[in-house]
Formats: C-alpha cells, sequence, structure tokens
C-alpha cells in the first residue's frame, strides 16, 4: 500500500513541474521582451531606426530629440536637441510593442594648448644633380664665440 502512495505522489510531482517550469519559462521571456531598447546620442547626433509595420508611435518628453517619418520613408529619424532623456513607444501592425529610452548628452570640448606643426617640402627635378645635404645656420649662441 506504501507503493502505490509513492507512486502516486511521483505522478502528481511531474506534471506540476512541468506547468511550473514552463509558466517560468513564459514569464521570463516576457519579461525580456518587454525590457526597453537604450539608445544614446549626442546633441546634434542622426540615428535612424526601421518603420517597417509600425502602426503608431509615441514620444515621451518632447524637446530632447525631434523624431520624424520622412514622406515616403522606410525609416524614421531621430536628431537629438537637447541634453536629457526620453521614451519611445512603437505599436506595431500585429499589436507589439518596442520600447526605446533614449539619452542624449551634451558633447563636451575640452580646451587645448596650440600645437606648432612645420611642414617642409622638398622638390626634386629630373634638372637638378640631386645634391642632398643638411643646412645649420653658422652660429649658434649668440655673439659671443671665436672669429676666424
Amino acid at each position: 500500500m506504501q507503493n502505490s502512495g509513492a507512486s502516486m505522489t511521483r505522478r502528481l510531482v511531474s506534471p506540476f513541474a512541468i506547468v511550473f517550469f514552463v509558466v517560468l519559462s513564459v514569464l521570463a521571456s516576457s519579461a525580456n521582451a518587454k525590457k526597453p531598447k537604450r539608445l544614446d546620442l549626442f546633441v546634434g547626433e542622426q540615428k535612424v531606426i526601421p518603420a517597417a509595420k509600425v502602426d503608431k508611435w509615441s514620444l515621451g518628453t518632447s524637446g530632447v530629440i525631434d523624431f520624424r517619418l520622412p514622406e515616403g520613408g522606410d525609416e524614421f529619424i531621430m536628431v537629438g536637441l537637447a541634453a536629457g532623456t526620453t521614451s519611445l513607444l512603437l505599436i506595431m501592425t500585429d499589436g507589439s510593442v518596442k520600447r526605446y529610452d533614449i539619452v542624449v548628452r551634451q558633447v563636451r570640448v575640452t580646451e587645448r594648448d596650440n600645437i606648432r606643426l612645420d611642414f617642409y617640402f622638398v622638390e626634386l627635378s629630373r634638372d637638378s644633380g640631386y645634391r642632398v645635404g643638411i643646412g645649420w645656420p653658422g652660429t649658434i649662441g649668440g655673439t659671443a664665440g671665436m672669429t676666424i
């Protein structure tokens, strides 16, 4: 009698475990599908997002990016306008949703010292005797020197 109880417990546990893991995997995959994609832009930078199968769209905070679909375009054009964050929601024709978190950063320009570059050009022609040499100044260090 004890054997039949143990086998019955095993039969009940197996279907329960299978259902539990199926539900857990569905929840995990739906959590990953809803996670927004992050886009980073600088002020003035442009990026494109495919517009295929997009039915409607909604932009969060205004003034951070310019977001538009050119006439007859296959891609949305996004331009960073000001530093900040916003979100974008794309509702697809099949009812699915794509979310984007957009961060726009100000371009930081660091001040640098001027750098001097000297360019020397050498012209060799076939008419010359191909004289090559090194030139240096006649005096080094000023006027206090020997006279020859």
